[in-house]
């Protein structure tokens, strides 16, 4: 089964159980999600729906394939990974979806996050750079979601996801990957730095760095991190302004 429909069955579940982040996702999630099992019903896959949304509650969900990096480890480019959903019967690359100019950017300048300009030496152990921080929010222990929701003005930005927990889950996904945008409207990924994967993450395996570049119109992160069903899972996603793509060497 793809892991966007164990990603989406494992935030319903979720949601059921917790309050509701956004209403209006959530409805439109929900409808999207009953209309698929209706489809999976069709073609008689309704036990490995049922076997999943076990697995979800029991929290053995998957893992994508990780690469040897780690915040620890060693600094290290990597090529784009093999990235795709299944869309209608057909396979959909992240990379090769392009929503920048789809926000309207006089909507976006009153949302976007301000930022001063006046770049410092961040150390992040594993590689330094010049930017700004401008942007943080935290999943704790005991939370079992929390939205990342952030509206970019047109530029670069460095964008990490760092487990806090050593071998409890946090997953991670695009409200909008059905439609094969990964983080959100109006971005696209220049670089992906330490590149462990954001669907199921942990301290063990390591974290998560990209290069983003917001459009002409500016960009949308528009995501979520979803504890395992014990919630001892936590998670600090960071977003930094940085003045172009090359910060990094």
């Amino acid at each position: 089964m793809k892991k966007q429909r164990m990603f989406g069955i494992l935030i319903l579940v979720t949601l059921v159980l917790s309050a509701p982040l956004k209403a209006g996702w959530i409805g439109d999630f929900s409808r999207r999600l009953i209309e698929g099992a209706k489809n999976a019903a069709q073609n008689n896959v309704q036990n490995k729906v049922n076997r999943t949304i076990d697995n979800a509650m029991d929290g053995k969900l998957g893992k994508q394939q990780k690469g040897t990096n780690s915040i620890k480890g060693k600094n290290e480019y990597q090529g784009n990974p093999e990235s795709s959903i299944s869309k209608s019967g057909s396979d959909i690359k992240y990379d090769e979806v392009d929503t920048t100019g789809m926000l309207d950017l006089k909507v976006v300048e009153k949302k976007a996050l301000p930022f001063t300009g006046k770049y410092q030496e961040i150390d992040l152990d594993v590689f330094k750079f010049q930017g700004e921080r401008i942007y943080s929010a935290n999943l704790m222990i005991g939370e079992q979601a929390k939205d990342i929701d952030a509206y970019l003005h047109p530029g670069f930005y460095l964008i990490c996801f760092v487990p806090r927990t050593w071998d409890a889950n946090v997953h991670v996904g695009g409200r909008n990957e059905s439609e094969g945008v990964e983080f959100g409207y109006g971005l696209r990924v220049r670089k992906r730095l330490l590149n462990n994967g954001i669907y199921s993450m942990n301290g063990k395996d390591g974290s998560a760095a990209f290069i983003l570049e917001a459009g002409k119109t500016g960009g949308h992160v528009d995501m979520v991190m979803v504890n395992e069903m014990s919630k001892r899972g936590a998670m600090e996603v960071t977003i930094f302004k940085i003045p172009g793509p090359d910060v990094i060497k």
